[in-house]
């Protein structure tokens, strides 16, 4: 974990094309999308339909309240220098960044999706591979690295790391009950492929003459097969005996060996439940809490930070004289060799077991028809992923136009953890097919390194595109003919 906090700054830049969402929030209102149900299980498809293997859905973004901006800054000679640059005042750094600084990278890919309608029902089955990677960073900790010897004491909290990824298979059964609820729920089979979690609750960072006395409560769990986690003194970089437990993180590497056995690390289960009714003629309400289950890892090394504290030598070379000479990259690795040994994990156990929860997400939605236009109408729905120090919540007010049986779209405005911004998706579904482009994030700021170069996003990194093609069968069903409860 070390090494992950000390270049998250660059990893950031660097996975600004590579992250992905794993639900296409954009789209849940949007008549046509065959992939509702992953938000709310009590949300069926039009007709029946089938995919073929990873053309159901596939995603690519980025969410986060920090952006390339936040680290790179502009020269007087016209060059690009990091934050540690002489050049860029600590408070032109720290003032751009917030208490809790939340980067989250996700990914899901379908691989195969099937939904039936029955007589009275919806049946579907739904197979998945999803990633997701998160970490929230304390503003402490780039004040440390910023300013380090301008207090005595530093109060670094709530620092964490964290990645999961997974197979995944659901079986969703819909249906309407009394002619006015429709409920439904999704009962998923679960092949844990790689965890992580590394978390310091407290650190407490001393400054006494020339170096640092360090007292940590953390921990790390990791459960990955083909992953080799060695200690220095296994890695021979120990400098003394003492050393010898500590994780060494600039010696990670791979097993070799890619069996079943090391590339499942667990197993687990998982329900979705939902329900969606009509309250008054034209406002209908929707309600889901999804992924509420477990996985039971092996494979799991499991370290702590030390109780009796350790001492930090300080940064070397971490003045940047940002006369052109370093290059960015350079510049992120002083920082990354100086942070080496501000973070400490002792291994406690490895080749173990152990289970944790899944983050469960509470979805509720409300969506209100125009009485004067069956096509148009307005929704508002508000999501929260629960998981400690992980937990983000996503707020969207919407607009959405159905012109025809074969065209729909939707434009949202959003606020969430990661801050503000507008999504959209186009939906096109004649009879017989099914395709659909969108993005909850849309990037409004580039910029070039120079005047021949490729623009990149220079602002926050909230970025993402979704996309699925899937072919429907049989005929269209009115997903709306549920008598109000309320008859007015």
């Amino acid at each position: 974990m070390k090494k992950y906090i000390a270049i998250l700054a660059g990893t950031i830049l660097t996975l600004s094309s590579l992250n992905a969402q794993t639900a296409l929030q954009s789209a849940y209102f949007l008549d046509g999308y065959n992939m509702r149900r992953s938000f709310n299980p009590a949300l069926a498809s039009e007709s029946s339909f089938f995919s073929l293997p990873a053309f159901g859905g596939f995603g690519m973004g980025l969410n986060s309240n920090m952006g390339v901006n936040t680290f790179i800054f502009p020269t007087s000679d016209g060059q690009l220098t990091t934050f540690l640059g002489p050049e860029v005042s600590a408070s032109d750094f720290l003032g751009k960044l917030k208490n809790n600084n939340r980067l989250n990278v996700n990914a899901s890919a379908s691989l195969l999706t099937l939904g039936i309608w029955g007589k009275n029902a919806f049946f579907s089955f739904d197979a998945n591979v999803k990633a997701d990677m998160t970490a929230n960073i304390p503003y402490e900790l780039f004040e440390f690295v910023k300013n380090p010897g301008k207090s005595r004491y530093y109060d670094i909290s709530d620092l964490a790391v964290g990645g999961n990824a997974r197979l995944e298979l659901a079986f969703g059964y819909r249906r309407t009950i009394a002619d006015r609820i429709n409920v439904g729920a999704r009962f998923k089979l679960l092949a844990g492929l790689a965890d992580v979690d590394a978390r310091v609750d407290k650190m407490r960072v001393e400054m006494t003459e020339d170096r640092w006395a360090v007292h940590s409560n953390g921990s790390l769990k990791a459960s990955c097969g083909f992953l080799d986690i060695k200690t220095k003194g296994e890695s021979g970089t120990a400098e003394s005996s003492d050393e010898n437990d500590i994780i060494d993180f600039g010696n990670l590497g791979t097993t070799g060996t890619w069996t079943y056995d090391k590339i499942v690390s667990g197993y687990g289960a998982a329900l979705d439940l939902g329900a969606d009714f009509e309250l008054i003629r034209g406002l209908r309400i929707s309600l889901a809490i999804c992924d509420l289950g477990f996985i039971s890892w092996k494979n799991s090394t499991l370290a702590e930070t030390g109780e009796q504290g350790w001492v930090f030598d300080g940064f070397e070379n971490i003045s940047i004289d940002g006369d052109g000479e370093n290059s960015i990259d350079e510049q992120f690795n002083a920082l990354g060799e100086g942070l080496e040994d501000l973070y400490e994990f002792r291994r406690t156990s490895t080749n173990g077991k152990r289970s944790d929860m899944l983050a469960c997400t509470l979805t509720a939605g409300a969506e209100y028809t125009m009485p004067f236009y069956d096509g148009l109408s307005v929704g508002i729905m508000s999501s929260t992923t629960f998981k400690g120090p992980y937990t983000k919540t996503s707020n969207r007010l919407y607009a959405n136009l159905k012109p025809c049986n074969w065209f729909s779209m939707s434009v949202n405005g959003a606020l969430s953890s990661f801050g503000g911004g507008f999504g959209y998706i186009l939906g096109f579904h004649p009879k017989g097919f099914n395709f659909f482009i969108g993005s909850d994030y849309l990037m409004t700021q580039f910029a070039k390194a120079t005047d021949n170069g490729i623009p990149y996003p220079y602002g926050k990194l909230r970025m993402q595109m979704n996309f699925g093609m899937s072919f429907s069968i049989g005929k269209r069903h009115d997903l709306r003919s549920t008598l109000p409860l309320i008859g007015f």
